[in-house]
């Protein structure tokens, strides 16, 4: 900042008022020439309303009149954070913007608050001198979207340059609508139940088509980047980061590198941007680096290209079957109507159970057992389409599975792993004995956060899948006690003795459980209980808080039993296959599992056989099973 000021003064004595005066309005030039641009930072809060297609939406909550908190964050000599606030202020006309000085980079929370709202929107932000941080809070007026927080154009927050790594993204070239366009960056981990999952570690809006991320990273990890447009389709895609590389994110065609496709872009020849943007990927591109050598290794195979390029043409060769099918449709229903009975009878022709029934179950019809419906969900057969996403995927994993086994470096191999070789490995052994040997060659943090969650989360899938195919019917089910919600002890032996036939499922996450809507279980025992069925349900480590609510608002008449270990560290769970899929079973009073996971037209006719109820119209046609 530049202040000029010509001071014209007369030659006589001056009084010492005068000169006192003079000396006040030399200090005030002098204090205003000391502001140093390079040392000035801003920080803009802007209010973003989405409101896309919101016709008879209804939005709870507000931020239009929020309040913005902006809290400066240091570290003290004990590690632990201090904080000092630097301005709170509601929004006027959509913003706030802070402006001051400083020495040195700094961290601010910002905290956007709205008397409509349950929990304030919450960001960390990295700030130079000499730097100008734009934040923006997207309000959202469309469904399925989450209010965020995000950066707007750049997010950097590099102190140490030889941990940055760059993501740099440039729509301009394409036909791609940026505007309300949202990135988000995600990082993979291990939640206390096991399970794999992705949390967002920053979001950013796209400002005039680009946006950049420039982030510090102590080892290689895996990223997922997301791209929503808001008005179709989101694009994600996944890559590798590390300290010291480049990742540029190119919108794509499937068939960017084959033959008479060998320019990048988005679809040029579809006039439809919703049809366009179905035929739109994401690709992430790194000149040197994990990246390169991992990924792009086998994305950028002739092989892989090709089959690309056919399952773009298979798709759409079977989205017009498709709409042709949609309009020929009544008078298909019309014709099949006479072959009805025929195919309800077409699963006694054949079992998908092998194995002859145990001792003590002999009485059970394999020629009766309905199919279970994830194995033929997993059935993807007869479509081209199918068998092209089947050939693209084992290019995909017989690569990495290739990197897995046979990488030098420990951290190529866990990328492969992480990537998806653990996964696409059948042998899990062999999976075991590669993350064994990486937990000694990668440093203990790594070991102790990506490797032994991994090995863990194996070890209790390959135990359920070994006792899957002993689950079937014709098999005895295994028995266990647990206790109830009011800490009584049950024994599953004692309940299948006491009725003609049980339904044992389990839920294997509390918010599952916790539901408002009709369920399975609920709709099962409103309709067939007096007719003999008993229902238990088995629920997972619940803690004392959600055990008590259950208890609280407990109006279900049906037996819920409780094992206070998470599925991955259950037995019970490893015993009855649940820790790799959702599986139910029901079990005659012999303890015989007659059979599994049902579709729910075959649970309805199946109970209304084993009960010899008239067929009526079906209640379960709208319940959901966790």
């Amino acid at each position: 900042m530049h202040v000029e000021r010509t001071i014209g003064l007369k030659h006589y004595e001056p009084s010492l008022s005068v000169s006192l005066c003079v000396v006040l309005l030399l200090s005030f030039v002098v204090s205003a020439c000391s502001v140093d641009p390079s040392k000035q930072y801003t920080i803009s809060v802007e209010y973003l309303p989405i409101e896309l297609n919101a016709q008879g939406v209804e939005d709870s909550t507000d931020y239009s009149t929020a309040t913005v908190s902006i809290t400066r964050v240091d570290m003290t000599d004990s590690d632990e954070e201090s904080e000092s606030e630097l301005i709170v202020s509601p929004f006027r006309s959509g913003r706030v913007d802070l402006r001051g000085q400083i020495e040195h980079p700094m961290w601010v929370e910002v905290h956007v608050e709205s008397e409509t709202a349950e929990t304030p929107l919450k960001l960390r932000a990295f700030v130079e001198p000499g730097e100008n941080v734009p934040i923006a809070v997207v309000d959202f007026k469309i469904p399925f979207y989450d209010d965020t927080i995000a950066h707007v154009g750049t997010l950097s927050n590099v102190q140490d340059q030889k941990k940055k790594f760059t993501l740099l993204a440039d729509f301009n070239l394409s036909n791609f609508d940026t505007q309300n366009v949202i990135a988000e960056i995600n990082i993979a981990f291990w939640n206390e139940r096991g399970m794999r999952q992705w949390r967002p570690i920053s979001s950013i809006v796209v400002q005039e088509g680009r946006f950049k991320v420039e982030m510090e990273v102590n080892d290689p990890i895996v990223l997922s980047v997301e791209i929503a447009d808001l008005r179709s389709y989101y694009f994600s895609t996944r890559l590798i980061a590390e300290p010291g590389t480049t990742i540029r994110l190119e919108p794509s065609k499937r068939t960017a590198y084959t033959a008479e496709y060998l320019t990048t872009g988005w679809f040029q020849d579809r006039e439809n941007t919703v049809e366009r943007s179905q035929r739109q990927v994401l690709v992430a591109v790194a000149d040197t680096g994990r990246h390169k050598r991992i990924v792009e290794s086998w994305q950028r195979s002739f092989t892989y290209r090709l089959k690309q390029k056919l399952l773009d043409e298979a798709l759409r060769e079977e989205s017009i079957r498709f709409n042709e099918q949609m309009t020929m449709r009544p008078h298909v229903e019309e014709a099949s109507e006479s072959q009805s009975e025929d195919n309800k009878e077409s699963h006694t022709e054949t079992s998908w159970v092998k194995t002859n029934p145990s001792e003590g179950c002999e009485h059970v019809d394999l020629s009766q057992v309905r199919p279970d419906m994830w194995l033929e969900l997993g059935d993807t057969s007869g479509s081209q389409s199918s068998a092209l996403y089947d050939e693209i995927f084992n290019i995909e994993f017989t690569n990495l599975n290739d990197i897995a086994r046979r990488a030098r470096d420990p951290f190529d191999s866990l990328l492969a792993l992480e990537f998806g070789a653990w996964y696409s490995l059948k042998d899990r052994p062999e999976v075991i004995n590669i993350l064994d040997r990486l937990a000694l060659n990668v440093p203990p943090i790594v070991a102790e956060e990506r490797i032994a969650p991994m090995r863990r989360f194996l070890s209790a899938i390959m135990q359920s899948e070994i006792n899957e195919p002993l689950r079937v019917p014709g098999q005895k089910a295994p028995d266990f006690e647990l206790s109830d919600l009011h800490g009584t002890s049950q024994n599953l032996s004692e309940i299948f003795k006491e009725n003609d036939l049980v339904f044992l499922e389990f839920i294997r996450s509390p918010e599952h459980y916790v539901d408002d809507g009709p369920t399975l279980s609920s709709s099962l025992h409103d309709e067939y209980s007096e007719a003999g069925l008993e229902i238990v349900t088995v629920l997972f480590q619940f803690d004392s808080d959600q055990e008590q609510e259950l208890v609280a608002n407990q109006n279900n008449a049906w037996i819920q039993l409780l094992d206070p270990h998470v599925p991955l560290d259950s037995d019970l769970a490893k015993s009855y296959a649940i820790v790799h899929r959702n599986v139910n079973y029901f079990i005659d009073s012999n303890g015989c599992i007659v059979q599994r996971s049902l579709r729910l037209a075959d649970l309805h006719d199946f109970l209304n056989s084993y009960f010899d109820i008239p067929a009526s119209t079906d209640p379960l046609d709208d319940v959901s099973s966790p």
